[in-house]
């Protein structure tokens, strides 16, 4: 037996059945129809959104007739490969789509206006900004980044080697630097510590016993107003003629804000049972009864008042006596140290011996002078540095100059920057009273300079001289020219045999000549020669010949021309 769906139920249920078919087969058949204009930007306007490099494709799927619509099926495929595109980040510079991506073709390049600040690149405006690097950056030679500022290091205070929370403070190198401030009820050094937020401790209020009254109001010495009790009939608070006590007489005369001492703050008590008006308020940091005394403004921890919470005093000074008062000064030169950084006062003070406690121990001594320690950081006054025993120096090579000394180190001399520089060097400055080492000369020029080598200066190094001069006696002077020298018989002559190497010749009028270097005699022209080697004619050309027998006495051989007939003869 076979169940069949009668009436409408059936109809809707071959409905469906066929609406799911047909989407099978319109979605399943690769041949999407394409949308209409409307629903395509129906769904453009939709919940679907396709990145800048993609295409939004959407496909009917299923039969359009009275009792149907389509099923329309969106999807984001890749678009133009290589189109121009902006993904959006305004610090990215136009890109390039690429398998439907948009790729950047780079970045908006952010330059940071000096070496203490980091610039990067607004992404929803592509505009620059810069922010402050770390305190402690190296920005430069012997310099650091502080709040945004390139500072020399000169003994740079900062607020966390201070262990200060609030307040301002000098950096040691002429700046000022910030350390906060504190959130109420706390203020800076509000606890006793300077330059920490703390809380000073509440102010202890007075008692009617404390003040010998049973009647009436009477002001607690902390701003505040207290009851004392009421008088029974007849008596009156202060009737009897003492203030804010129930007696019988005549009325009480009540007093006034004037009765009390200036700088009275709060209501008082007037004697007869009430309370005058608000006498004076106080300005913070101070309050009514802060500094220990009631009825007065002050503040805990500062000289000649009591003392904060834990003994604490605002400036460091030891707290002392009975109840505890700041009375003790510290942090001047030659006091006691103070309990808390900075132990002394001024960057010219530093604390030996101090261990803490209370009283706290340790002297407060001068520092950063010449001859004594360097002060925190490595700092010393003008006219010193900071050498390798912790000591203030001056007056060695490549330190300051002493104030009075100028340089102490031989070999060194005070420069117009301040600084002892090496002297009396070739090429280097004049040391005092214009000597120069390495046999140099003191020559003018700004400053003196140390030469050689030149007229009238010293010899270099290898008594060496410039142009064409020659070392004598230690200067470089013009060479010297010697007299020629005249030699006699076998003497010796020629171009160098004279002093220094320079000529020597043959004296004149003595028949001598320069044979061999050695000076020998000649023979004179038509004089008779032996031929011998020895025999030298002097008239230049001669030679010794044989004469031809007839002309000559016998052929001897005289000094004459070769081959020239030798006067006298036939």
């Amino acid at each position: 037996m076979h169940l069949r769906p009668r009436g409408r139920p059936a109809v809707l249920f071959v409905a469906l059945f066929s609406l799911l078919a047909a989407i099978v087969a319109g979605c399943s058949s690769g041949n999407p129809s394409e949308t209409t204009g409307s629903a395509s930007q129906a769904l453009r306007e939709g919940p679907i959104k396709c990145g800048p490099c993609e295409l939004l494709e959407c496909q009917t799927c299923g039969p359009e007739d009275g009792c149907h619509k389509p099923v329309i099926s969106c999807t984001c495929n890749p678009g133009d490969e290589g189109a121009t595109c902006n993904d959006g980040n305004k610090c990215d510079l136009v890109g390039t789509c690429s398998s439907g991506s948009c790729v950047a073709n780079g970045k908006v390049t952010c330059a940071a206006p000096d070496a203490c600040h980091v610039a990067t690149c607004v992404s929803t405006t592509g505009a620059c900004a810069s922010s402050p690097v770390a305190d402690g950056t190296p920005c430069g030679t012997g310099e650091v980044c502080s709040s945004g500022t390139c500072v020399a290091t000169c003994g740079l205070i900062t607020c966390a080697n201070q262990h200060m929370q609030c307040g301002q403070t000098g950096d040691g190198c002429g700046h000022i630097i910030d350390c906060g401030t504190c959130t109420a009820p706390e203020t800076c050094g509000g606890g006793g510590v300077p330059s920490v937020c703390g809380a000073p401790p509440a102010c202890t209020r007075l008692t009617c016993a404390q003040l010998g009254a049973n009647c009436g109001q009477q002001g607690d010495g902390c701003g505040g107003v207290m009851k004392c009790g009421s008088c029974t009939a007849p008596e009156t608070c202060g009737g009897g003629g003492v203030r804010s006590v129930c007696g019988g007489g005549p009325p009480c005369q009540p007093k006034t804000c004037a009765s009390y001492p200036a700088g009275t703050c709060g209501p008082q008590a007037d004697g007869c049972g009430g309370a005058t008006p608000n006498c004076g308020t106080c300005t913070a940091p101070e309050s009514c009864g802060g500094g220990g005394k009631w009825s007065l403004c002050g503040q805990c921890g500062v000289p000649g008042s009591e003392c904060c919470s834990g003994s604490a005093c605002q400036f460091g000074e030891n707290c002392t006596g009975t109840g505890g008062t700041c009375s003790d000064t510290c942090g001047a030169l030659g006091g006691s140290c103070c309990r808390t950084g900075p132990f002394c006062n001024g960057i010219d003070t530093a604390c030996k011996g101090y261990t803490g406690g209370d009283p706290a121990t340790g002297t407060c001594t001068a520092c950063g002078v010449v001859g004594e320690d360097c002060c925190a950081g490595g700092y010393c006054n003008a006219g010193g540095t900071c050498g390798g025993s912790g000591k203030c120096e001056c007056g060695k090579a490549d330190q300051p100059c002493c104030v009075v000394a100028g340089c102490t180190q031989a070999g060194t001399v005070c420069a117009s920057s301040g600084t002892c520089v090496t002297c009396g060097a070739l090429g280097d400055e004049c040391c005092a009273n214009g000597t120069c080492n390495q046999g140099g000369t003191c020559v003018p020029s700004t400053p003196p300079q140390c030469a050689c080598g030149q007229l009238n200066q010293a010899c270099c190094p290898g008594a060496s001289c410039n142009g064409g001069n020659t070392c004598q006696n230690g200067l470089c002077a013009p060479p010297q020219v010697a007299p020629l020298q005249c030699r006699t018989a076998n003497e010796t002559c020629g171009p160098t045999e004279g002093p220094n190497g320079t000529p020597a010749y043959c004296c004149p009028g003595s028949n001598l000549i320069c044979n061999y270097n050695i000076c020998k005699p000649c023979i004179t022209h038509g004089a008779d020669c032996t031929q011998e080697v020895s025999d030298i004619c002097c008239t230049f050309g001669d030679v010794c010949v044989i004469g031809d027998g007839e002309a000559m006495d016998n052929g001897a051989a005289v000094c004459g021309v070769p081959d020239t007939p030798i006067p006298g003869g036939g």
